[in-house]
Formats: structure tokens, sequence, C-alpha cells
């Protein structure tokens, strides 16, 4: 009759997955001994524990089956840079593990009895063990997706951040030769709102000669400076309401001037292709940037 039990260490300061197996281990009992190994390698991964130890002392026999999943544990280990040894093998169990040609893997240095004194967790027979098993498995991979999506979320981040530099630092330039670069198709197709935002502030400085400026988006009020500053700093200070073609407002561009009056700035084109680029970034229909 098959038997398998399993425990789980309760102390933080286990060193290894510890698995106690017990009975006949034949095809019946397959699923819960997968299940168990399975448990003892994704504890012992989550822990960053070196070892999974296999207590097989109350297993009275083994079957090929039963043996090729200690070997397949034991390699899965192995590539995760863990060890795995069984401990107190019955002379029946080591002469079949033997007998499979598996021996060098599973048998090497076998001890005869796991450590005193390691606190664990029982798990009675039955569906209970396997349902733990089953439920560490599961947090395993959850722990295991949030990292994976995690790091993938870091790449993306990256790559927007990588483009928005990119494609500023081109606009820069355009906009000394073209004060009307800020809504060239192609720079709207790929630039987000924060980009579009951003974009603005530059053409009020280098095309609207502004010192210091600030955009206050009318739809999350919330404001947007190029830098901050003192309203003693600037002797002139002009505000421009930018609306949309229905006549909603978008927002409100203020460029300030340390001088009376702007130096041959043109903060009417400014304020004209910000309108533009505004409507066009908060579009329903626009489609959303690459990447």
């Amino acid at each position: 009759m098959s038997d398998p039990r399993f425990h789980l260490p309760l102390a933080p300061g286990e060193q290894a997955g510890f698995v106690a197996l017990a009975g006949s281990l034949d095809g019946s009992a397959r699923d819960r001994v997968r299940a168990a190994l399975g448990a003892a390698l994704a504890w012992a991964g989550a822990r960053r524990r070196p070892e999974v130890v296999v207590d097989v002392r109350a297993v009275r026999l083994v079957d090929a089956g039963t043996i090729r999943l200690l070997l397949d544990a034991h390699q899965a280990a192995a590539d995760a840079g863990r060890a795995l040894r069984l401990v107190g093998p019955r002379a029946a169990v080591s002469r079949a593990i033997e007998a499979a040609g598996a021996g060098p893997r599973l048998l090497p240095g076998t001890s005869e009895s796991h450590e005193d004194g390691d606190p664990r967790l029982t798990v009675p027979d039955g569906a209970d063990d396997l349902a733990r098993a089953t439920a560490e498995r599961r947090r395993t991979e959850i722990d295991q997706a949030r990292i994976r999506a995690r790091i993938q979320q870091q790449a993306v981040d990256g790559e927007v951040r990588a483009t928005r530099r990119t494609l500023l630092a081109d606009l820069r330039e355009r906009l000394r030769a073209d004060p009307r670069a800020l809504v060239d198709d192609r720079f709207l197709a790929l630039a987000d709102a924060d980009t579009v935002h951003t974009a603005i502030l530059m053409a009020a400085t280098i095309v609207g000669s502004a010192d210091a400026c600030e955009l206050r988006l009318d739809d999350a009020a919330a404001t947007v400076r190029l830098r901050s500053f003192a309203e003693d700093e600037f002797a002139t200070s002009r505000s421009y309401p930018l609306r949309d073609d229905e006549g909603r407002l978008l927002g409100v561009l203020t460029m300030r001037y340390r001088t009376g009056e702007p130096r041959a700035g043109r903060p009417k084109i400014v304020v004209e292709c910000a309108e533009v680029a505004l409507a066009v970034t908060g579009r329903p229909d626009r489609p959303a940037p690459p990447g």
C-alpha cells in the first residue's frame, strides 16, 4: 500500500528544502511523490536554499518510475545550482536504485539520518499533502511571474525613456531651423503625452525665447515647469490659453522673460503649435505610440 508523506521546514534558518517519503512508492503513489518533490524544489528555490534533502528511511520499496522521478528531481536541483541527497535508504531501496544505474547520482555519500532537531511541518496523508504541495508550487510560480513581469516592465520603461530622449534631442535641433517642428507628423506619431508636454516647453524657450515657462494642463490640473523660478525674477510674464478647434480649454502656457519684452521670439507660433500638439495627443482615436 502506498503511503508517501512529505514535510516542509518551518524555521527561517533552515538551510535545505526537506521532503520525507514513506511506504511503497509504486505507480499508485507517482503523482503524490512528484508533487512532494516539486514542492520541496520550489520551496528551496523560492528561499534560495542550497540543498534539497529527501528522507527515505520509511520507504519500503521503490519502482523504476519513482527512481526516474528522483533522478528528474536531482537534475532539476542541479540545473538550479542546488544539491539533492537521499537520507537513510533501506537496503532494498538502495539495491533498487543501484540496479537502475542511478546509484552514482542518488546514493553517493548517502546520509544515514537527517540532522536531529530540524523543525518540520508534517502534512497528513491523502489529499492534504497534494493540496499543500500544489499550493506551494503555485505560490512559487506566482512569485516568479511577478519577477518576470517586473523585469519586462523595467525593460519597456527603459525603451520608452530612450525613445523619449531621442525624440526630444532631435526636436531640439529641428526647432532651431523650423519653428513649427513641434507639429511635424513624424514627431507626433511617436511622442507620448509626457514627451509632447516637454516639447512644448522646449519650443517656448527656443522659438519663443522665454527664459522660463510652465504648462498648466486643464484635464488634470497638473503643472509642468521647465525649471523652478521666483515671481520677482522676471520683468515680464505672458500667459496664453491653449484651446482646441472647438474652443475647449486644453491648458495654459506661461512664458516669462527677464527683459521687458520677448527677444525676437515668436510666442504666437509656439501657442499655435502647442494647441495642435495637445489636441492631437488627447484625441481619443489617436493610435498609441509604437513600443
